[in-house]
């Protein structure tokens, strides 16, 4: 009986350890580790002690009924001598004692089985409860990684579109930039000048696909990088400029000077040191084109800006008429405005 005794208290002490690391756990948050989170629940559900001590207790009981059959008999046994004595017959031997240590097993049997049932009940319970809090977190770790996976996906979505996005825009303004380039390309041709093309993939494309550069191919690619679309020659004056390409929407005299002062900006290298280089504006609204020469101090409404078609460029030397060649504004308005309107300008 004792040991059986004995054995339902260690199981019992082994339990309220469990008890107390699983609520240690709790209460030291483990949410953020899933696979910590599942050991746990595994560690749960291989828990054999309630098992034991739940089998305790029915060997207490089955200790309990023995005691009780024996109690039983024992009375009956002095009942029955009781009839015999009356009869002037002497009984059987009743030891006392037994039925003593019977009854005193019995009452500690039937404290031992409440005080084991009561505990197995808690424990069973708040074993349970373990099981359910550890999967409920559970459920919500794989809610908040689900989420945290569709975040990164929706991310990668939207890298990928704002990929597509950025491929688009450069594709479309790649496109009207050389639109814009031929434009200006025929409309100094045409003026006899010769059109050489001087950004960095035409002088060197190798160049151009250099990665890792050091200190000396470092600024030698950002001066080339930075350099204007074409050099224009005119033999017959014995002139060249460099001429910088651009293609803006919807330009009025504010956007004009404030372009103006960014043009500036980026090719201030050039400026500085006296370059010449003249600035090639294409927009989609009349007038189609303007044209400026870097640094100058005329047309201050505009930043420098003359639009096709002004008189003053008829008096300039680089863009009046030229023996047999047409000048600037004749051009423009015998071929480059033609050819423009003929893109741009839905059908009559």
């Amino acid at each position: 009986m004792y040991e059986i005794l004995t054995e339902c208290e260690n199981y019992s002490n082994s339990l309220e350890e469990t008890i107390n690391y699983f609520n240690n756990i709790l209460d030291n948050s483990i949410e953020n580790d899933i696979d910590l989170i599942q050991e746990y629940i595994d560690e749960l559900e291989s828990i054999d002690t309630l098992e034991y001590l739940h089998d305790g207790i029915e060997s207490i009981e089955e200790e309990l009924d023995s005691y009780e059959k024996g109690i039983v008999g024992i009375e009956e046994q002095i009942a029955s001598n009781e009839c015999l004595e009356k009869d002037g017959i002497p009984g059987e031997y009743i030891d006392l004692d037994k039925l003593e240590e019977y009854k005193t097993c019995l009452e500690e049997n039937k404290e031992a089985i409440d005080k084991y049932t009561i505990l197995y009940k808690e424990y069973e319970e708040e074993i349970n409860t373990f099981h359910s809090r550890l999967e409920e977190i559970m459920i919500e770790k794989e809610i908040i990684i689900e989420k945290e996976l569709m975040d990164e996906v929706n991310d990668l979505k939207e890298e990928e579109e704002e990929e597509k996005r950025k491929r688009e825009k450069f594709s479309k303004n790649k496109i009207k930039g050389d639109f814009a380039e031929l434009i200006c390309k025929h409309h100094f041709e045409l003026m006899g000048y010769t059109m050489n093309k001087v950004g960095i993939e035409e002088l060197s494309p190798a160049f151009a696909n250099i990665n890792g550069l050091n200190k000396y191919t470092e600024a030698l690619k950002k001066r080339i990088q930075n350099m204007p679309d074409f050099l224009a020659v005119y033999p017959n004056l014995n002139y060249a400029s460099f001429v910088e390409v651009k293609y803006r929407r919807n330009m009025n005299n504010s956007s004009l000077k404030s372009f103006s002062n960014t043009l500036h900006k980026n090719y201030k290298n050039f400026i500085n040191d006296g370059t010449p280089l003249h600035f090639y504006l294409v927009t989609n609204i009349k007038p189609y084109v303007y044209i400026m020469k870097s640094n100058s101090k005329e047309k201050i409404e505009t930043g420098g800006f003359y639009s096709i078609g002004d008189v003053e460029l008829d008096k300039k030397s680089l863009f009046k008429s030229q023996k047999k060649e047409m000048g600037f504004n004749d051009v423009y308005s015998k071929v480059i405005k033609l050819a423009i309107e003929d893109i741009i300008l839905p059908p009559t």
